[in-house]
């Protein structure tokens, strides 16, 4: 699902900036214009599809660092208490 959601609002945010885009280019240039805009509106799903891959690499990668927080924690906790015993010794 999350990977749907993340589709959907990129190629919301592509399809809307290319509406606007395109209102403007057929104001201008009456059928170049409108072939220009058909083919950004075919352009902006593969847009979508790269920025939802680069939005959900970025997410997984968070969940990773949260995750190994915990170990690193750990692991410092394991060094102190190592460094400690020594200087018992």
């Amino acid at each position: 699902m999350s990977k749907v959601w993340l589709y959907i609002t990129s190629l919301i945010k592509y399809q809307l900036l290319i509406l606007v885009l395109a209102l403007l280019l057929i104001g201008f240039l009456d059928m170049i214009g409108l072939i220009i805009s058909l083919l950004l509106v075919l352009g902006g799903f593969s847009a979508a599809k790269d920025d939802m891959n680069k939005r959900y690499a970025k997410k997984q990668s968070k969940k990773l660092a949260v995750a190994s927080k915990y170990e690193f924690e750990g692991f410092e906790q394991a060094l102190f208490s190592t460094q400690r015993e020594i200087k018992l010794l």
